[in-house]
Protein backbone atom coordinates (compact mmCIF):
# COMPACT_ATOMS: atom_id res chain seq x y z
CA UNK A 1 0.00 0.00 0.00
CA UNK A 2 1.09 3.38 -0.63
CA UNK A 3 0.07 6.89 0.16
CA UNK A 4 0.41 9.03 -3.17
CA UNK A 5 1.57 12.83 -2.77
CA UNK A 6 2.61 15.28 -5.97
CA UNK A 7 5.59 16.56 -6.69
CA UNK A 8 4.82 19.73 -4.98
CA UNK A 9 6.54 18.00 -1.45
CA UNK A 10 9.64 17.28 -2.49
CA UNK A 11 12.44 20.15 -2.60
CA UNK A 12 14.23 18.69 -5.66
CA UNK A 13 12.61 18.61 -9.35
CA UNK A 14 11.37 15.37 -11.20
CA UNK A 15 9.85 14.79 -14.32
CA UNK A 16 6.26 14.41 -15.07
CA UNK A 17 6.64 10.60 -16.58
CA UNK A 18 7.38 8.72 -13.70
CA UNK A 19 6.51 7.62 -10.15
CA UNK A 20 9.08 7.91 -7.33
CA UNK A 21 9.63 6.02 -4.39
CA UNK A 22 12.29 5.46 -1.47
CA UNK A 23 15.75 3.68 -2.33
CA UNK A 24 14.51 0.84 -0.12
CA UNK A 25 11.16 0.09 -1.93
CA UNK A 26 12.76 0.75 -4.96
CA UNK A 27 14.73 -2.06 -4.05
CA UNK A 28 12.55 -4.17 -3.29
CA UNK A 29 10.38 -3.53 -6.33
CA UNK A 30 13.22 -4.52 -8.38
CA UNK A 31 13.80 -7.80 -6.59
CA UNK A 32 10.56 -8.77 -7.22
CA UNK A 33 11.33 -8.33 -11.04
CA UNK A 34 14.59 -8.78 -11.53
CA UNK A 35 14.14 -9.46 -15.16
CA UNK A 36 12.57 -6.20 -16.20
CA UNK A 37 13.81 -3.55 -18.45
CA UNK A 38 11.22 -1.48 -17.12
CA UNK A 39 8.80 -1.11 -14.46
CA UNK A 40 5.51 0.42 -14.90
CA UNK A 41 2.71 0.88 -11.35
CA UNK A 42 -0.53 0.44 -12.15
CA UNK A 43 -3.18 2.65 -9.85
CA UNK A 44 -6.92 1.53 -9.88
CA UNK A 45 -9.65 4.17 -8.00
CA UNK A 46 -12.94 3.17 -8.90
CA UNK A 47 -13.45 2.79 -12.86
CA UNK A 48 -10.26 4.95 -13.45
CA UNK A 49 -6.69 3.33 -13.36
CA UNK A 50 -3.34 5.25 -14.36
CA UNK A 51 -0.10 3.72 -15.75
CA UNK A 52 3.08 5.35 -14.95
CA UNK A 53 6.54 4.34 -15.37
CA UNK A 54 8.60 3.94 -11.63
CA UNK A 55 11.52 6.10 -12.10
CA UNK A 56 14.65 6.35 -9.97
CA UNK A 57 14.74 6.51 -6.37
CA UNK A 58 14.60 9.54 -4.37
CA UNK A 59 17.72 9.36 -1.22
CA UNK A 60 15.51 12.39 0.64
CA UNK A 61 12.18 10.53 0.81
CA UNK A 62 11.59 8.96 4.16
CA UNK A 63 9.93 5.46 4.77
CA UNK A 64 6.75 5.75 6.68
CA UNK A 65 6.14 1.97 8.04
CA UNK A 66 7.03 -1.87 6.06
CA UNK A 67 3.17 -1.83 5.09
CA UNK A 68 2.75 1.64 3.82
CA UNK A 69 5.02 3.59 1.00
CA UNK A 70 5.27 7.06 0.13
CA UNK A 71 4.90 7.38 -3.85
CA UNK A 72 4.93 10.71 -5.69
CA UNK A 73 3.14 10.71 -8.64
CA UNK A 74 2.90 13.36 -11.46
CA UNK A 75 0.38 15.76 -11.24
CA UNK A 76 -1.75 14.52 -14.41
CA UNK A 77 -2.01 10.84 -12.45
CA UNK A 78 -3.32 12.82 -9.88
CA UNK A 79 -5.70 14.26 -11.85
CA UNK A 80 -6.70 11.47 -13.77
CA UNK A 81 -7.89 9.77 -10.70
CA UNK A 82 -9.06 12.40 -8.18
CA UNK A 83 -7.69 11.04 -5.25
CA UNK A 84 -6.92 12.60 -2.02
CA UNK A 85 -3.07 13.54 -1.45
CA UNK A 86 -1.13 11.66 1.37
CA UNK A 87 -5.06 11.15 3.48
CA UNK A 88 -5.57 7.68 2.25
CA UNK A 89 -3.48 4.44 0.92
CA UNK A 90 -3.82 3.12 -2.11
CA UNK A 91 -3.24 -0.25 -3.69
CA UNK A 92 -0.34 0.05 -6.59
CA UNK A 93 0.41 -3.04 -9.07
CA UNK A 94 4.02 -3.36 -10.68
CA UNK A 95 4.67 -5.20 -13.93
CA UNK A 96 7.25 -5.48 -16.62
CA UNK A 97 7.02 -3.91 -20.40
CA UNK A 98 6.22 -7.23 -21.54
CA UNK A 99 2.20 -6.56 -20.05
CA UNK A 100 1.73 -4.28 -22.86
CA UNK A 101 1.83 -4.72 -26.59
CA UNK A 102 4.04 -2.78 -28.55
CA UNK A 103 2.26 0.48 -29.80
CA UNK A 104 1.86 0.78 -34.07
CA UNK A 105 -0.21 4.16 -34.10
CA UNK A 106 -0.83 7.28 -31.92
CA UNK A 107 -3.24 9.71 -32.11
CA UNK A 108 -2.87 12.41 -29.92
CA UNK A 109 -4.34 16.22 -29.69
CA UNK A 110 -2.40 18.95 -28.43
CA UNK A 111 -4.44 21.55 -26.22
CA UNK A 112 -2.58 24.74 -27.52
CA UNK A 113 -1.88 25.10 -31.07
CA UNK A 114 1.50 26.30 -30.56
CA UNK A 115 2.85 23.21 -31.02
CA UNK A 116 2.16 23.34 -34.90
CA UNK A 117 4.27 26.43 -34.83
CA UNK A 118 7.48 24.06 -33.97
CA UNK A 119 9.23 21.15 -35.62
CA UNK A 120 9.37 19.21 -32.31
CA UNK A 121 8.08 15.80 -33.77
CA UNK A 122 11.48 14.20 -32.43
CA UNK A 123 10.91 15.70 -29.40
CA UNK A 124 7.65 14.76 -28.92
CA UNK A 125 8.51 10.82 -29.70
CA UNK A 126 11.49 10.78 -27.32
CA UNK A 127 9.23 12.00 -24.69
CA UNK A 128 6.81 9.90 -25.02
CA UNK A 129 9.22 6.93 -24.65
CA UNK A 130 10.39 8.26 -21.96
CA UNK A 131 6.57 7.67 -20.47
CA UNK A 132 6.61 4.04 -21.67
CA UNK A 133 3.11 3.47 -21.33
CA UNK A 134 0.80 5.00 -23.02
CA UNK A 135 -3.34 5.18 -22.41
CA UNK A 136 -6.08 6.44 -24.13
CA UNK A 137 -8.40 8.79 -22.22
CA UNK A 138 -5.94 10.41 -20.44
CA UNK A 139 -3.66 13.70 -21.24
CA UNK A 140 0.19 14.08 -20.77
CA UNK A 141 2.06 17.40 -20.45
CA UNK A 142 5.45 17.74 -23.08
CA UNK A 143 7.91 20.16 -22.04
CA UNK A 144 9.54 20.79 -25.38
CA UNK A 145 12.89 22.55 -26.01
CA UNK A 146 11.58 23.83 -29.43
CA UNK A 147 9.52 26.73 -27.85
CA UNK A 148 11.49 27.26 -25.09
CA UNK A 149 10.71 24.59 -23.01
CA UNK A 150 6.91 25.51 -23.27
CA UNK A 151 4.77 22.56 -21.44
CA UNK A 152 2.00 21.37 -24.33
CA UNK A 153 -0.60 18.94 -23.01
CA UNK A 154 -1.91 16.32 -25.11
CA UNK A 155 -4.84 14.29 -25.10
CA UNK A 156 -4.18 10.84 -25.95
CA UNK A 157 -6.85 10.81 -28.56
CA UNK A 158 -6.48 6.95 -29.74
CA UNK A 159 -4.10 4.15 -29.67
CA UNK A 160 -3.13 0.81 -31.65
CA UNK A 161 -3.24 -2.36 -31.32
CA UNK A 162 -4.80 -1.77 -27.96
CA UNK A 163 -5.92 1.44 -25.06
CA UNK A 164 -2.71 0.69 -23.11
CA UNK A 165 0.73 0.57 -25.81
CA UNK A 166 4.34 0.38 -24.85
CA UNK A 167 6.18 3.29 -26.79
CA UNK A 168 9.20 2.06 -28.10
CA UNK A 169 11.26 3.43 -30.47
CA UNK A 170 10.50 5.32 -33.42
CA UNK A 171 8.90 3.02 -35.95
CA UNK A 172 5.59 4.08 -34.67
CA UNK A 173 2.79 5.93 -36.70
CA UNK A 174 1.99 9.49 -34.82
CA UNK A 175 -0.42 11.51 -35.94
CA UNK A 176 -2.70 14.53 -34.84
CA UNK A 177 -6.06 16.08 -34.31
CA UNK A 178 -6.83 19.86 -34.55
CA UNK A 179 -5.51 21.71 -31.28
CA UNK A 180 -8.23 22.62 -28.61
CA UNK A 181 -7.65 26.00 -29.08
CA UNK A 182 -8.48 26.27 -32.75
CA UNK A 183 -11.81 27.01 -33.93
CA UNK A 184 -13.95 24.19 -34.27
CA UNK A 185 -15.71 25.90 -37.46
CA UNK A 186 -15.41 28.63 -39.64
CA UNK A 187 -17.72 31.72 -38.89
CA UNK A 188 -19.71 32.58 -41.74
CA UNK A 189 -19.42 36.72 -41.78
CA UNK A 190 -22.98 38.44 -40.81
CA UNK A 191 -24.21 40.39 -43.71
CA UNK A 192 -24.43 44.18 -43.48
CA UNK A 193 -28.03 45.75 -44.06
CA UNK A 194 -28.63 46.90 -46.82
CA UNK A 195 -28.04 51.00 -47.63
CA UNK A 196 -30.85 52.97 -48.39
CA UNK A 197 -29.74 55.38 -50.92
CA UNK A 198 -31.50 58.47 -50.93
CA UNK A 199 -31.27 60.67 -54.27
CA UNK A 200 -32.95 64.47 -54.97
CA UNK A 201 -34.73 64.71 -58.40
CA UNK A 202 -37.34 67.70 -59.80
CA UNK A 203 -41.34 66.73 -58.82
CA UNK A 204 -44.19 67.84 -60.80
CA UNK A 205 -47.82 67.38 -61.12
CA UNK A 206 -47.69 65.35 -63.66
CA UNK A 207 -45.49 62.43 -61.60
CA UNK A 208 -48.38 62.07 -59.47
CA UNK A 209 -51.23 59.74 -59.66
CA UNK A 210 -54.82 60.96 -60.94
CA UNK A 211 -56.74 60.36 -57.73
CA UNK A 212 -53.91 62.31 -55.91
CA UNK A 213 -54.04 65.18 -58.99
CA UNK A 214 -57.38 65.24 -58.74
CA UNK A 215 -57.76 65.74 -55.00
CA UNK A 216 -55.43 68.18 -54.67
CA UNK A 217 -57.41 70.67 -56.40
CA UNK A 218 -59.67 71.61 -53.54
CA UNK A 219 -57.23 71.42 -50.87
CA UNK A 220 -57.55 74.41 -48.25
CA UNK A 221 -54.02 75.88 -46.64
CA UNK A 222 -54.74 78.86 -44.75
CA UNK A 223 -58.16 78.88 -44.85
CA UNK A 224 -57.94 79.80 -48.68
CA UNK A 225 -59.09 77.34 -51.03
CA UNK A 226 -56.47 77.49 -54.36
CA UNK A 227 -58.40 77.83 -57.89
CA UNK A 228 -57.00 76.04 -60.85
CA UNK A 229 -54.46 78.44 -62.43
CA UNK A 230 -55.22 80.95 -65.41
CA UNK A 231 -53.61 78.04 -67.63
CA UNK A 232 -56.04 75.84 -66.32
CA UNK A 233 -53.01 73.58 -64.24
CA UNK A 234 -54.32 73.06 -61.17
CA UNK A 235 -52.51 74.88 -58.32
CA UNK A 236 -49.29 72.20 -56.86
CA UNK A 237 -48.16 73.31 -53.93
CA UNK A 238 -44.94 71.44 -53.93
CA UNK A 239 -44.46 73.32 -57.35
Amino acid sequence: MYRLWTPAFLAEPVEDTGCYTTEAEWTRIHAMLPEAKRIFGRCIVGDKEVICALGPPLANLQDFTSDVQPLVIPLWFHSHLSIEEGSKTYNVDWMTEEAFPAATKIVLRPQDSAFYHSDAKEELESALTRYGVLQKGTTIPVALEKLGGFQVMFDIIGLEPANVVLMEGEEVSIEFEGALDEAPFDVEPIPEPPQIVRTSMPFSDEMLPVEIEEGLAGIQLGGTVREPLPDGRRWNPWR
